[in-house]
């Protein structure tokens, strides 16, 4: 799975040159099980939106209608040469690695990771039935394990010799703090909610959007979460049968899939949208049999802005590919 989500917070802004292409290039290999497979695609989402996601809306605003004329401009412009994006990517490693070593700047990086993880991780003391402090030291583990992984792209990129690009996240590594923290059956507990954080993200959203009078229930919330979980693999385990990689774009307000290239030739962009398509319309069905119309009206306004910004995703993507490619 090739990433598409681009979140960044302010202080992380600072990495992105170098850990954009981690976090990009860091793939879901094809399941040894189907059920790791998920976990894996499910966790790198995860550490994708928390590193990038600000950046995607940005992006889908620069290409916006009251801005056209501007973006325009901007994706005529070439892309710029190595030699011009080096130093500012040498500068903001040096100077993310810098605050990290320091104790104060440690703390202020480990409690925005930590306000970022919990902004990703809806309903988790609920769902885990953690206490208070349980829940923040689980938070406070996946964003240490978070800087982590950005000091090593950071070092990566100040390194001639070392390709962020091809650094893989340890999910072993990663895990076993929390692992740790909720002993073996909670720990199993917490690894299935993670599989549906893009399902639940979609759920918080609709709930928001969502009047008292046409509030979801819990039974409705639980049962919306299954129905995009599930489809979702099954979305993902077809495209696997076809030798097709899954592109996952996602925001705070869930996610689309697209069955991407693989085995065979490499689809183009508008086959890309129409998957995407296909995938929204089969979640449409499976939700439409849990949600009420108005409900189900807010639901449809949440996946066609999805497909709009992914639209938009991919026009950049190919507006950035070399001539040729």
């Amino acid at each position: 799975m090739k990433g598409s989500i681009l979140f960044l917070t302010g202080t992380t802004l600072a990495l992105a040159a170098t850990c954009a292409a981690l976090l990009h290039q860091v793939s879901m290999e094809r399941a040894r099980a189907q059920a790791e497979a998920t976990l894996r695609q499910q966790w790198e989402f995860r550490f994708k939106d928390l590193y990038r996601s600000r950046s995607n809306s940005q992006l889908a605003q620069s290409v916006a209608p009251a801005s056209t004329t501007a973006a325009q401009q901007d994706r005529a412009s070439p892309a710029p040469r190595p030699s011009e994006s080096a130093p500012a990517a040498r500068s903001a490693n040096e100077r993310f690695l810098a605050l990290l070593a320091t104790p104060a700047g440690h703390s202020q990086l480990l409690a925005e990771g930590k306000l970022d993880v919990r902004r990703h991780s809806p309903d988790l003391a609920k769902a885990l039935r953690l206490t208070p402090e349980q829940e923040n030291q689980i938070l406070g583990a996946e964003a240490e394990q978070a800087l982590k992984d950005q000091a090593r792209a950071a070092r990566c990129g100040l390194d001639p010799a070392c390709s962020v690009s091809s650094l893989r996240i340890d999910m072993e590594s990663y895990q076993r703090p929390i692992k740790d923290l909720l002993g073996a059956e909670k720990f199993s507990e917490y690894k299935s909610y993670r599989k549906t954080v893009s399902a639940r993200l979609q759920v918080r959203e609709l709930r928001a959007r969502l009047s008292a009078a046409n509030a979801l229930s819990d039974e409705q919330a639980d049962a919306l979460v299954a129905a995009i979980h599930e489809e979702g693999e099954r979305f993902g385990a077809e495209a696997h049968e076809m030798g097709r990689n899954v592109d996952s774009f996602g925001s705070w307000t869930g996610s689309l899939m697209a069955a991407t290239e693989g085995t065979g030739n490499p689809p183009s962009d508008s086959e890309i949208l129409s998957s995407a398509r296909e995938f929204a319309h089969r979640v449409r069905e499976r939700v439409a049999e849990v949600l009420t119309t108005e409900q189900m009206r807010e639901f449809d306004q949440i996946q066609e802005a999805q497909l709009v910004q992914y639209q938009r995703i991919l026009r950049l993507r190919s507006d950035a590919r070399p001539s040729g490619q």
